[in-house]
């Protein structure tokens, strides 16, 4: 085999022939192949003498699909599975392959939407009668270890719950602000109605600022700091983040403007002027004079 995309993943590690012209030829070898034809250049990975293809992987929806143009019994590939090299590079197919995420149906299914520093959590789960889901939230960078509750609401802090988790929204959903750089795990704990566990959940999300939202750079309190910014962007400075609105309130809703037609009127009466000038000098004809004359040729035939 000869590695065609050297940048692959699959082929870091093995090791390579290096009598060969363009040291890409592996030391392992394969006794055969099935002869296809490849889609796109850019799906090999391995290929044979003239370029035929030996595997080759792409996307498939939100999935990756490989094609390996040999057996995996020992008949082709005998020497192949049995070197260090072709089991390095069958171990790697299996890995790149394997889903990044649970596949199978399970109890709880959570969708994190982020729109700046509030978040919105959609729970999904099929709550038989008398059960429930426990939801918490932890900075994984504070050294407390202190978890914020998603069943309760709250308002302070770097990290509050504006809607909570509760029986009159079934479980279903929850919103929470942060306001303070990390990485934060969410666990969703789901129990029957004496109390047992049945599933845990665990969700992993960050969030950042840029440096100049960070408070006291360089010595300086950070609203002073967004005021500066602001100013320098003409514009100003929210006082109040749960008010958004007032962004509204210095915005222009009309534009003035004044138009003197005494210019374009004196350039049409010159236009016409000159018109009329140039019609009489040179005998020009207007429209419904020819018109007439031709209603006139008609008539006398």
């Amino acid at each position: 085999p000869t590695v065609y995309n050297s940048l692959s993943p699959l082929v870091q590690g093995l090791e390579r022939d290096t009598q060969s012209e363009s040291n890409k030829k592996l030391t392992v070898k394969l006794g055969g192949f099935y002869g296809v034809r490849v889609r796109s250049t850019n799906y090999l990975v391995l290929t044979g003498d003239y370029d035929v293809p030996l595997y080759a992987q792409w996307k498939y929806g939100k999935g990756t699909v490989g094609s390996f143009m040999c057996d995996l019994n020992g008949n082709w590939s005998a020497d192949f599975m049995s070197n260090e090299n072709g089991k390095t590079f069958i171990k790697n197919v299996v890995k790149n392959l394997m889903p990044l995420e649970n596949i199978h149906p399970t109890e709880i299914a959570v969708d994190i939407v982020e729109d700046n520093y509030i978040n919105s959590v959609s729970v999904y789960s099929d709550l038989k009668e008398g059960e429930y889901i426990v939801g918490r939230i932890v900075n994984l960078e504070d050294k407390s270890d202190s978890a914020v509750s998603l069943n309760a609401t709250g308002e302070g802090g770097d990290c509050y719950v504006t809607m909570a988790l509760s029986s009159g929204n079934n479980y279903s959903r929850c919103r929470f602000v942060l306001k303070s750089g990390g990485v934060y795990k969410l666990t969703f704990t789901k129990y029957d109605a004496q109390g047992n566990e049945i599933a845990t959940v665990e969700k992993y999300k960050q969030f950042s600022y840029s440096k100049e939202y960070i408070a006291n750079i360089d010595g300086i309190d950070y609203e002073d700091n967004l005021k500066t910014l602001a100013k320098k962007a003409n514009g100003s400075l929210i006082a109040d983040l749960e008010y958004p609105e007032e962004v509204f309130s210095n915005f222009v809703k009309s534009l003035e403007r004044t138009f003197d037609p005494r210019l374009m009127i004196i350039i049409i009466i010159i236009v016409l002027f000159l018109l009329d000038v140039a019609v009489r000098k040179f005998k020009f004809k207007w429209p419904h004079e020819l018109i007439r004359e031709y209603k006139n040729r008609k008539s006398s035939k």
